[in-house]
C-alpha cells in the first residue's frame, strides 16, 4: 500500500519580508499620526479652558472694577482660530469633517467599489484643499517670524502673531497628511473589495 504525503494545502502563502516591512512601517506611521493629532487636540482642549477662564476674568473685571483686562480681546481673537487648527487633524482623522454620510453608507452597502472610489476622491480633494491652505499660510508665518509682527496697542499690550500663524501652518499640514492617509486606506480597501468580488 502506497501512502502519498502531499503536505498541507498551499492556500495561504507566507508573507514576504517586503510585505512585513511595509506593514510595520504603515503601523508606525498610523501610530505617529494618531499621537500627533491627539496631542494637538489635547492642547486645543486646554486652550479652550484657558480662554474661557480669561474671558470670565475679563467679565468679572469689567463688572467689579469697571475696566477690562488688557490683551484678553487680542488673545481671544487669535486663540479661537488657533484652536480650530489645533483640532483640525483629529477631526479629519476621526471622520468628523462635514460630508454626506447617508450617501456614503448607502454606497458602501449597495456598491462597495464605487463607495471606496468616491471616498478616496473625497479624501484627495480634502488633502488638496488643506495643502493649499498650508501653502498660503507659509509666507505670512515666515514674514511674522522675521519681522516680529505683533497685535495689540503699543505700551498697553502686544502679542506676537507668529506662534498663532505657526499653529495654522502646522494644523493644515497635519490635516493634509491625515487626508492622504485616509485616501490610501480607501484605495487599499477598494483593492480588497475587488479581489473578493473576482
Amino acid at each position: 500500500m502506497r501512502v502519498s504525503n502531499l503536505g498541507a494545502p498551499k492556500t495561504l502563502q507566507e508573507p514576504s519580508r517586503e510585505s512585513r516591512a511595509a506593514s510595520g512601517a504603515s503601523r508606525l506611521w498610523h501610530m505617529a499620526l494618531e499621537s500627533a493629532t491627539n496631542l494637538l487636540n489635547a492642547i486645543g482642549s486646554v486652550a479652550i479652558l484657558v480662554l474661557m477662564c480669561l474671558m470670565l476674568l475679563d467679565l468679572g473685571s469689567r463688572w467689579l472694577l469697571g475696566k477690562p483686562i488688557a490683551g484678553v480681546a487680542e488673545i481671544a481673537g487669535l486663540s479661537i482660530v488657533a484652536i480650530v487648527y489645533l483640532q483640525l487633524g483629529a477631526a479629519v482623522r476621526s471622520g468628523r469633517m462635514m460630508r454626506a454620510d447617508f450617501l456614503a453608507g448607502l454606497l458602501n452597502k449597495r456598491a462597495p467599489r464605487l463607495g471606496c472610489l468616491l471616498g478616496a476622491i473625497f479624501q484627495c480633494l480634502g488633502a488638496i484643499t488643506m495643502a493649499m491652505l498650508a501653502y498660503v499660510s507659509m509666507e505670512p508665518f515666515i514674514s511674522a517670524w522675521r519681522d516680529g509682527e505683533t497685535l495689540g496697542t503699543a505700551g498697553v499690550f502686544q502679542v506676537s502673531t507668529w506662534p498663532f500663524r505657526g499653529v495654522l501652518l502646522l494644523g493644515t499640514s497635519l490635516a493634509t497628511m491625515c487626508y492622504l492617509t485616509l485616501a490610501l486606506s480607501q484605495l487599499a480597501r477598494l483593492v480588497r473589495v475587488g479581489d473578493r468580488s473576482d
